[in-house]
């Protein structure tokens, strides 16, 4: 290796795991294809030593506003921990769809950032009473009726700085994606969202099915300027986040995590895919569950959830739990009942439009109200028909020999931690909540939520800064200098990544070169090199992203030119 030269110029690893595309996505029991790319990039099996620290550059500047609460919420997620010990599969493609197109380039590079210095990186029954619950008296009890939870009201503000949140759940039945998206993503109508939740449950878990399902909304979000910054799956179950491309430098910390609930917790066709992240100052999280199926097994969806709750865990030390997080949207296909209607009264009903008998008879609304389930979650008020169980294909409720009974099956609540700032009021406003019924594809129909929530007018700085580039010439060595923030925790698989200006996925890299170990100790900021053999690309424009081996961001840089 040449003195300067990166890794990311070394010869191609014949060995070792591909790269999990962002923890961008954990496929369970499954692999990706890739095709083929135009150039042979690939890092090599060790890592050598990193370039001078050349010159020096100005120190980070906090914002002496930054609430402290945040300070351990930027540890990035330990690039040495396996996640659940899901085996993962190349990203390179995770994004392709033949039959889409966007205006993106073909990708000029097949690189693969390692996970470890010397590892190519690796991206029921009809009518039935609800019978009284024995519940543990030992469970706990979540959330606490002695905080003071100050719920503000529920109004937008013009001069309130906000997130507009679209949740989507949606119980697809094995089914393949229908081929137009826009009006289920609300993409026909003013303002557009600024951060997508999609939660997809029953899934065909074969991994061609979950790709098709995932580039499909991919690249139709894509060409509305969103980036998929992260997904997962268990099974049947998948969960996707996307952000507006503007919001990427506000947005930091992403985790995942799973719960599997079937079977005793040995299978995913039941359980909990949560994504996590900062935005803005504030953290967020999104849950997309599917719980205990039929009508009488009220309990093991109690259960269910409480597994979900108790079980998953995040790296940020000050919101490791789920309850911690500022706000909390949770969806799926919870699978709650409505009891004591026959199915000719609830015809009636859903024909007159008048849910208020079945909802005073909803499962969940009853649970909730016995604080046995999502205590002190909100949801908004439900004025569309029952969401299950339709014969698919068609508009028509059950009509097959067990005739299960109509229901809301599909849900979406939200959690505000309205106590978590001395000097900033948390708190969510929701806007819409609605089922799609022109779509037709499986025996459930969509059910969206939009929010609008409060962050931070100034947001603190991302963790790491780059300092500004400018035009790079291709077949030549360019220094990047960047500082790390004192509160980051940094490893020696972290990686910066060279992305094209309209990149829509963090696994669509086309090229990288490892980051400085240790850099957040120094203040006045490190130097490492982009070698000329790293910079076969295109000329155009082009954006550097800091990136862990999880491929969660830490900071971006300015949009460059590349000639």
């Amino acid at each position: 290796m040449e003195p300067g030269e990166t890794k990311s110029s070394a010869v191609p690893s014949t060995s070792g795991r591909t790269p999990s595309p962002a923890n961008d996505g954990h496929l369970e029991s499954s692999k990706l294809t890739e095709e083929p790319s135009t150039a042979n990039i690939q890092p090599s099996t060790s890592r050598g030593q990193p370039p001078s620290s050349g010159q020096q550059m100005t120190t980070l500047q906090l914002d002496p506003n930054r609430p402290e609460r945040l300070s351990a919420s930027v540890d990035p997620p330990n690039p040495k921990e396996e996640e659940n010990g899901i085996r993962t599969p190349s990203p390179a493609n995770d994004g392709q769809l033949a039959s889409s197109k966007l205006t993106e380039e073909p990708s000029t590079a097949n690189i693969q950032p390692s996970t470890s210095r010397g590892q190519p990186p690796s991206s029921g029954q009809q009518e039935s009473t609800l019978q009284p619950l024995v519940v543990d008296p030992n469970r706990q009890q979540r959330g606490s009726a002695s905080v003071d939870r100050r719920k503000p009201t529920p109004c937008v503000k013009e001069e309130e700085n906000g997130i507009r949140l679209y949740m989507l759940t949606w119980n697809v039945g094995g089914s393949k994606p229908p081929e137009r998206l826009e009006n289920l993503l609300s993409l026909t109508t003013f303002p557009v969202p600024d951060m997508y939740g999609i939660g997809l449950q029953e899934v065909n878990p074969r991994s061609s099915e979950v790709k098709e399902w995932i580039d499909t909304v991919s690249w139709l979000l894509a060409t509305y300027d969103f980036v998929r910054v992260k997904y997962r799956q268990t099974q049947g179950i998948v969960t996707i986040l996307f952000v507006k491309r503007h919001l990427l430098p506000y947005c930091n910390g992403f985790e995942s995590e799973v719960t599997r609930t079937g079977f005793g917790g040995l299978w995913g066709n039941k359980g909990g895919v949560s994504i996590r992240l900062e935005v803005y100052g504030v953290n967020v999280i999104v849950i997309n569950c599917h719980l205990a199926a039929h009508q009488k097994y009220v309990a093991e969806r109690i259960i269910d959830y409480d597994s979900i709750l108790d079980s998953q865990k995040f790296k940020d030390h000050d919101v490791d739990n789920i309850l911690d997080h500022d706000y909390v949207f949770w969806m799926g296909d919870l699978n709650f009942r409505v009891d004591n209607m026959s199915r000719s009264e609830m015809d009636a009903a859903i024909a007159a439009k008048d849910y208020t008998q079945m909802l005073e008879h909803d499962q969940l609304n009853r649970c909730k109200e016995e604080k046995l389930i999502f205590e002190e979650f909100e949801e908004m008020d439900i004025d569309f028909a029952p969401t299950y169980k339709f014969d698919a294909g068609t508009h028509q409720y059950d009509t097959g020999p067990k005739k299960r009974l109509p229901a809301w099956c599909d849900r979406v609540l939200w959690h505000t931690y309205y106590t978590s700032y001395d000097d900033f009021q948390l708190k969510v406003v929701p806007l819409e909540y609605k089922s799609h019924p022109d779509y037709i594809i499986s025996d459930h129909k969509p059910v969206s939520a939009t929010f609008f929530f409060t962050v931070y007018k100034k947001p603190p700085h991302n963790p790491v800064q780059f300092e500004r580039l400018k035009v790079w010439k291709k077949d030549e060595m360019h220094q990047v200098k960047y500082c790390v923030s004192r509160y980051a925790e940094t490893s020696d698989s972290d990686w910066i990544g060279l992305y094209k200006k309209h990149f829509f996925s963090f696994d669509k890299f086309q090229s990288y070169t490892y980051a400085i170990d240790g850099a957040e100790k120094n203040r006045s900021g490190v130097v490492t090199t982009f070698s000329a053999r790293a910079l076969t690309v295109r000329p155009g424009e082009y954006c550097l992203c800091y990136m862990t081996s999880k491929f969660s961001l830490m900071g971006i840089s300015n949009v460059f030119t590349i000639e």
